[in-house]
């Protein structure tokens, strides 16, 4: 069932990527869906899980950019396997803790992928990676959890949900 559900919210996610996610554009940032997504099944499903979403997305983004294929595959199957074994310690329902994982593991992404974009040229890579990886991190690390918070407490009600 985890999967199928993960596999749903991935094309909802890829759909939203496409048509929703360009118009709510901050300051020319926008949130980055497929891999908050990739972080959640990590979450929720494991290492498994999470390396076999990150591996789907990577496979669907690849698609739109032929010759960096394998690494979106790589790099989104290394971010679910990294959010899968995040400390047990910590409480990962919590919104402030998925807001903080997303956002590192975003960093972490966008640093290897410029890197490999430049051929490992710092002068090159640098530039690039401030010129939109912090905002995205913080964008998404603070719009994707609120969202998902909030969807719970109204649509899924629960003893702290808007409907119970």
């Amino acid at each position: 069932m985890f999967f199928l559900q993960y596999i749903f919210l991935t094309f909802v996610v890829m759909l939203f990527e496409a048509t929703v996610v360009p118009r709510i554009a901050i300051l020319g940032l926008t949130p980055d869906l497929g891999l908050a997504l990739v972080v959640y099944a990590g979450l929720a499903g494991g290492g498994r899980g999470g390396t076999l979403i990150g591996l789907l997305i990577g496979l669907l983004r690849g698609s739109l950019e032929p010759e960096w294929l394998g690494l979106d595959v790589l790099l989104l199957s290394a971010v679910g396997f990294a959010a899968a074994y995040t400390s047990p310690k910590v409480d990962r329902d919590h919104p402030v803790v998925q807001g903080i994982l997303i956002a590192l593991l975003l960093l972490g992404h966008d640093t290897a992928r410029v890197l490999a974009i430049t051929g490992f040229s710092l002068a090159r890579a640098i530039p690039l990676w401030l010129s939109s990886a912090p905002g995205t991190a913080l964008i998404t690390g603070i719009l994707v959890p609120t969202a998902v918070h909030l969807w719970r407490k109204i649509y899924l009600g629960g003893p702290r949900g808007a409907f119970s």
